[in-house]
């Protein structure tokens, strides 16, 4: 079973999120820019990639699927499964992506 998260190794932010996420959610991370599917997903849609059972998640689909994994985080999964909500989030993550490197991996 792959259960996998890919993220922008060249930015700290992701690493350290993605990090937290392993350590609570218990999931394998790898650096996008080593996987040739994953690192051209992430250039064109500024996006960070979940694989679980053969299926990808993208952007606030990746939050709301690894949130159904733990008792005390299902609540949030449940949040982000309502269309609105999901939107907002999805438009929030895509300004975060855009302008991630710009300021905080420059740290």
């Amino acid at each position: 079973m792959e259960n996998t998260l890919y993220y922008d190794g060249e930015c700290s932010l992701c690493f350290k999120f993605a990090s937290f996420l392993k350590k609570i959610f218990n999931i394998k991370i790898l650096d996008a820019n080593k996987n040739t599917f994953a690192k051209q997903k992430m250039l064109n849609e500024y996006t960070w990639i979940y694989k679980i059972d053969g299926k990808v998640y993208e952007k606030a689909d990746v939050m709301e699927i690894i949130f159904k994994r733990r008792k005390y985080t299902k609540f949030f999964s449940m949040l982000l499964s309502i269309r609105l909500i999901k939107k907002i989030a999805n438009i929030i993550y895509a300004i975060i992506a855009k302008n991630r490197c710009r300021k905080i991996c420059q740290m």
